[in-house]
């Protein structure tokens, strides 16, 4: 099997099972086209976007009144600062856009969104909750409507498989339910002392002020355990869930 070469990484937060996983940080536009190209001949990859924040709403350019031109003409209020993907529930590949660090490694940005748009259009891509990645997904990719055919939804899966609203579905619980792994929270990445700082300031904390390096465990567990749950859920449907199931994905 194909593979990337591991980076150097600097571990920030220690669990257990870390060393179970492998964690890959990329910062090469070659790797990107490399990591694409091993996901499309898989045929079937998990996507995640780590953002700044959870407002997905969609403007043209001229509503931020900051002169910037985007790919589309369109932004989301909050922004996306990095992608997280797997193709085999082991190895989690963190590729980050728009870290603020000066030093931070941020990949090309429309190179990058063209190998991904490339990727969505050749791949079946694992969601855990397509609605919100999809929404963040569509000013860089210009893919609007996705052809439910090509992609699942854990979040999705879990939910006709537990329809009870006290039923844990988000990838935290479910990850710790099927496979014993507390994951990283991202309060857990800044410092009490850079917690009341950002305070101080009036901003929040939010996953661009941190070191890609320092948000990788984090970033790409997220890509692994997302591919991993695929296939732990899709086992429990019976033949009626997974018309539910379709019928649903139609429906988004």
């Amino acid at each position: 099997m194909m593979h990337l070469q591991q980076m150097d990484d600097r571990v920030s937060v220690h669990r257990d099972w870390f060393s179970s996983y492998n964690f890959h940080l990329i910062t090469e536009a070659d790797k990107v086209k490399k990591l694409v190209d091993i996901c499309i001949q898989r045929g079937i990859c998990s996507l995640d976007c780590e953002t700044t924040g959870v407002d997905n709403r969609i403007y043209p350019d001229s509503h931020f009144d900051d002169g910037i031109k985007s790919r589309h003409g369109i932004r989301t209020i909050d922004r996306i600062v990095g992608l997280c993907t797997s193709f085999d529930g082991r190895n989690g590949y963190y590729l980050p856009l728009t870290h603020e660090p000066d030093d931070s490694p941020n990949l090309p940005w429309d190179y990058t969104w063209d190998e991904i748009t490339r990727l969505i259009e050749n791949c079946i891509i694992i969601f855990h909750n397509s609605k919100f990645d999809c929404e963040f997904l569509y000013p860089p990719t210009g893919i609007n409507q996705y052809d439910f055919n090509r992609y699942e939804d854990t979040l999705f899966i879990s939910k006709i498989i537990n329809p009870l609203k006290t039923n844990p579905n988000g990838l935290k619980p479910l990850t710790r339910i099927h496979f014993g792994v507390d994951m990283v929270e991202l309060d857990e990445l800044f410092t009490d002392e850079r917690k009341e700082q950002l305070k101080k300031e009036g901003r929040r904390y939010n996953f661009a002020l941190l070191h890609p390096k320092e948000g990788l465990e984090y970033g790409c567990s997220d890509g692994i355990f997302t591919y991993g749950l695929l296939y732990k859920l899709i086992e429990r449907l019976s033949e009626q869930d997974k018309k539910i199931y379709n019928l649903s994905l139609i429906h988004i």
